[in-house]
């Protein structure tokens, strides 16, 4: 087991957390014996090379004076220059080699993963540092370009997911937090990838939860993504994230007619949640009615629901929904008798399912 974060991706067919379960991620398998019998060979070789130096054992013509004449005319030169002449000074940059060079050799065999490790904390460090764009800066020069960045994009990603779970408890618990480190890995995950429209959903998300909690930082947020993806990708997500409500009657009976990309389907989902967040509670009622009685209808598969799903973080946010539904229907009086004390419970997908009056199948187990 190591603690290096995996590459991002989803892979889940829809929103269900039983199958991925038992999904196991796909592996990298390395030729970890081969390499182990190469480098067994090439220290054979020279053990084997420097006993016939030590005892002579090649008559001094042919390859056994090419031989000498390598070990006296370069291998001891080196060496004096790089041992002998300084003595014991030469540890202050021979050993931290040394080091480096055996970690090196113990990942490059398989056993164990020390300079990734290394790798992974000092990234961590510069990005909870605010150095985001020094490293992403710092890759460029070494030629990396964007597609080229994994291990930073698996650790950015690794963080966020981290500051996301802080702000979703947050919300659900009804407290502020700072959002700080979540814009900042938003910023870094959206210009390592702004062309590839699930990270445009999955930031598109992270602004949403900023908005809840400090609408300055989302607004400082919102700028940096519209400079990095252009005005008119910005315009165009921002066009479905931020739906007047007027227009949510019509874009839930739209729901109907399949065809839209599930991008379009979670963004719009956000839309919907922004306006009953922030202004309208029932106006989600009608998207997540449709949304389900859609998404569970045997005759048609709708996939792109399905997909939009997996996209977003859907249950949360339908939770989010119901409970500010429930909240403004609740009295204020009964809000007060127990200060403190969460008097409704979200039913979420459970609710959406019976709405649609179909029975609820997760693998092999039916409701019914």
């Amino acid at each position: 087991m190591t603690a290096v974060p995996s590459q991002p991706q989803d892979r889940r067919p829809g929103r269900s957390t039983v199958l991925d379960i038992g999904r196991e991620p796909p592996l990298r398998r390395r030729p970890w014996m081969r390499r182990r019998m190469a480098v067994a060979a090439v220290l054979g070789g020279l053990v084997l090379l420097g006993w016939i130096v030590a005892t002579e054992w090649l008559r001094p013509a042919g390859i056994g004076y090419l031989l000498y004449a390598a070990h006296d005319r370069i291998w001891l030169p080196l060496w004096s220059w790089l041992w002998l002449r300084s003595g014991y000074w030469s540890l202050l940059w021979f050993g931290p080699v040394a080091v480096l060079l055996l970690l090196a050799l113990t990942e490059f065999l398989g056993f164990g993963t020390p300079l990734r490790r290394l790798q992974v904390a000092a990234l961590r460090y510069g990005l909870r540092h605010n150095w985001t764009r020094a490293l992403i800066g710092f890759q460029q020069i070494l030629g990396w370009k964007r597609g080229h960045e994994g291990l930073l994009v698996a650790v950015i990603d690794s963080e966020l997911r981290q500051a996301e779970a802080q702000a979703k408890a947050a919300i659900e618990a009804g407290r502020a937090t700072d959002v700080t480190m979540l814009c900042r890995m938003t910023i870094g995950l959206a210009y390592l990838r702004a062309n590839a429209p699930p990270v445009q959903t999955r930031c598109a998300e992270q602004h949403l939860l900023a908005a809840l909690l400090e609408p300055d930082k989302a607004a400082a947020l919102r700028s940096d993504l519209r400079r990095i993806w252009g005005d008119e990708t910005a315009g165009n997500v921002e066009a479905m994230t931020m739906i007047p409500d007027e227009a949510i009657p019509d874009a839930a009976s739209g729901l109907s007619a399949p065809g839209r990309a599930p991008a379009d389907l979670a963004l719009s989902t956000l839309g919907v949640v922004r306006r009953a967040v922030l202004s309208q509670p029932d106006a989600a009622s009608a998207w997540f009615t449709q949304w389900a009685l859609q998404r569970y209808r045997p005759d048609i598969p709708r996939e792109d629901l399905a997909q939009a799903e997996g996209m977003i973080d859907f249950e949360f946010w339908a939770a989010v929904c119901e409970r500010a539904q429930l909240a403004r229907a609740r009295p204020v009086w009964l809000a007060g008798l127990l200060a403190g004390v969460d008097m409704d419970r979200p039913l979420g997908e459970v609710a959406a399912i019976a709405m649609a009056r179909q029975p609820l199948v997760i693998g092999r187990m039916n409701s019914e």
